[in-house]
């Protein structure tokens, strides 16, 4: 199961993304969908209205520019995507581009410093992938928000309980 899984994240990594370019809203809307197969529902309410259904939880996307030296052409800035139920699903994505004398600017690309071993390839979630293919293609990321906030609705379904 373990290596249909490498397989899997291997084939995925090594196709070509279908676009050159993706905004920010869109990953941050990748992620809910990840976030939504994977949170942990431990301590989420639930509500009994069709059925019973886990209680959806706040989320939120930051983008933020760092500080730039002078004498530097490359502009870093951090996309966060965090929720405050499961911490462990929030994400923090380094991006860069270029900046030249004349004010000319190349647009945000992700900068993900980390060596992926084939080992690894088992652990990758979907969102994971997305973002490696992304990185190796060298897709452009627009900044069309900075700041915004949607809602998980996690997948899984409380277990009937009869009283």
């Amino acid at each position: 199961m373990a290596e249909k899984q490498i397989l899997e994240n291997f084939k995925e990594l090594m196709l070509e993304p279908e676009q050159k370019e993706i905004k920010v809203t869109d990953l941050f809307k990748a992620w809910i969908k990840q976030c939504e197969k994977d949170i942990d529902v431990d301590g989420l309410a639930i509500c009994h209205e069709d059925g019973g259904y886990y209680a959806s939880t706040e989320c939120e996307m930051r983008f933020e520019e760092l500080d730039r030296p002078s004498w530097s052409c490359l502009q870093r800035a951090v996309i966060t995507f965090e929720n405050d139920h499961d911490k462990k699903l929030n994400i923090q994505i380094q991006v860069s581009k270029y900046v030249n004398d004349y004010g000319k600017e190349d647009p945000y690309t992700i900068s993900i410093s980390s060596d992926i071993k084939i080992s690894s390839l088992r652990r990758l979630s979907d969102f994971e992938v997305l973002l490696l293919r992304l990185e190796r293609a060298g897709t452009a990321i627009v900044i069309d928000e900075e700041w915004d906030s949607s809602y998980i609705e996690p997948e899984t379904e409380p277990e009937a309980t009869f009283v």
